[in-house]
């Protein structure tokens, strides 16, 4: 359980999953997104393993500037 002062896994899902498709829509080409890496490791499971976004404490800590590549 969180603090009460720590926003929910639930609503920060929420929040990075509507800014990635947001993204999605209103982008062309190739975009670069600059993120800490909780939300990038929610993106790249929302990419790459939609059924399992839930979990994507369990990508582990990417290493400094890490990212990934997804072509829609």
């Amino acid at each position: 359980d969180n603090p009460e002062t720590i926003e929910p896994v639930e609503a920060f899902i929420g929040r990075v999953l509507e800014g990635y498709e947001q993204i999605k829509r209103e982008t062309t080409g190739t975009t670069l997104v600059v993120t800490h890496s909780n939300p990038e490791m929610v993106m790249q499971n929302a990419a790459l393993n939609p059924d399992n976004v839930q979990k994507f404490w369990e990508l582990g800590d990417p290493a400094y500037c890490e990212g990934f590549t997804v072509e829609f």
